[in-house]
């Protein structure tokens, strides 16, 4: 399943309407929705499973009040999952500059399962009985609030339905990460920097179309899906990643650009100690400091860059195994506009989808690495590298750019 974004409309829309109080008395009851349960679930070759989720569909449809309202839902349970694609449209003018903007679609993300029971209406129309939505599902109801269709009514329903369920899920995950919001006019990409109960490093991005789009079935809904996708590593990479963005400074900027990005990020320490609001440095706290076990290597890039030439390197900064003897590899690689996390598979020159993170965002990465260390909004550590040795790697670079003959005893030959 994957949670859906609402418009500011779609969101006036879910209180003028009745379905937020709708979710309320679900919450309240603590209601679990059977077909919901049932996708959430269902596992390849489970025949009794899928059986039930058959009946319930079947049950939803032959209940629904005309012949067109059946049809539509069947059309959208017909959605090919992982081919039809939602698609956003974005305004601008074409390549020859005319006068009036032309609409351009642009893929955004296919449909899964849970879109082919949610657009035709078969999720919401299961709660056309219920009082708070009562009048925005009866017959006539719908066009008092906009919807070409009952069909439509009933698909904004359950996209509110589906995110409810999936609540608790992500009330225990990434939202708890530390992050921050890069926005334009188009979208709005969030990314989180976690861990796992064992404090290995987690990265995730999500991503909310801002400008219209439309649904697998053509449909032009007040909600969206939000595109989740997630890069893992090991533990203790904090420091090298630090290491990486001072690497990528420097490659693309030189000394003045890399000064710049110290300067940001040392700015980001002061702010980071005077959340913490203690008169003693937040640095000095037990972590387990299980990054020490890199003995001072963070920096050799930066210092061959320093000593040799900023072109005298390849741009992956970073490849390694994201668990010990794994053959999927995570990855830092430096781009035009900034870094790529990625993982790979060990074989496979193609990478997975990564996340790329402008240059301009190197000091609020920074920031949330180090609230990471804090546990972010859940108060325990998500990883096991002190901010003490971030602050160090930092240092360490100022260091070889006020003296680069310090740089100078690691040379390209030996590296």
């Amino acid at each position: 399943m994957h949670e859906y974004y609402f418009t500011e409309q779609g969101e006036q829309l879910a209180e003028d309407s009745g379905v937020n109080l709708l979710i309320k008395q679900l919450t309240k009851e603590q209601y679990e929705d059977p077909l919901l349960r049932d996708l959430d679930s269902a596992r390849l070759f489970d025949y009794e499973r899928e059986e039930k989720i058959q009946e319930r569909v079947q049950a939803i449809v032959q209940g629904a009040c005309s012949l067109e309202e059946k049809r539509a839902m069947y059309a959208a349970l017909a959605i090919d999952v992982y081919k039809d694609m939602w698609v956003s449209e974005p305004e601008g003018t074409d390549s020859e500059g005319r006068l009036f903007a032309v609409q351009s679609q642009v893929p955004f993300v296919p449909a899964v399962e849970i879109d082919a029971y949610t657009l035709g209406g078969v999720v919401g129309m299961r709660y056309a009985s219920r009082h708070a939505v009562r009048s925005l599902l009866a017959k006539d109801g719908y066009e008092r609030y906009g919807f070409a269709s009952r069909n439509e009514a009933a698909a904004f329903v359950g996209a509110r339905v589906v995110n409810y369920m999936l609540e608790d899920r992500y009330s225990q995950g990434a939202d708890n990460f530390p992050g921050f919001s890069i926005e334009d006019d188009t979208m709005r990409r969030t990314i989180s920097i976690g861990g796992t109960i064992h404090g290995d490093f987690r990265l995730q991005e999500r991503t909310e179309l801002l400008c219209p789009v439309i649904s697998p079935i053509g449909t032009r809904p007040e909600f969206r899906p939000i595109k989740v996708h997630a890069v893992s590593a090991y533990h203790s990479v904090e420091q090298s990643i630090v290491a990486g963005l001072l690497e990528s400074a420097y490659r693309h900027g030189g000394s003045l650009e890399t000064r710049f990005v110290i300067g940001v990020m040392q700015r980001t320490v002061d702010a980071f100690v005077r959340r913490q609001g203690v008169t003693t440095s937040p640095f000095a706290v037990p972590y387990a400091d299980y990054g020490t076990d890199s003995f001072g290597t963070d920096l050799i890039r930066l210092q061959i860059l320093i000593s040799e030439g900023r072109d005298k390197l390849g741009t992956t900064m970073m490849s390694q195994p994201y668990w010990p003897q794994s053959s999927e590899l995570f990855e830092m690689v430096d781009g035009e506009e900034g870094v790529i996390f990625q993982n790979r598979a060990h074989h496979n020159p193609v990478p997975g989808l990564g996340i790329e993170l402008p240059r301009e965002e190197y000091g609020r990465f920074l920031g949330s690495l180090l609230e990471q260390t804090t546990g972010g909004n859940s108060g325990s550590p998500f990883g096991r590298t002190s901010p003490h040795q971030l602050l160090g790697i930092i240092s360490e670079a100022q260091d070889y750019l006020d003296h680069p003959e310090k740089a100078d005893i690691v040379s390209l030959s030996n590296y």
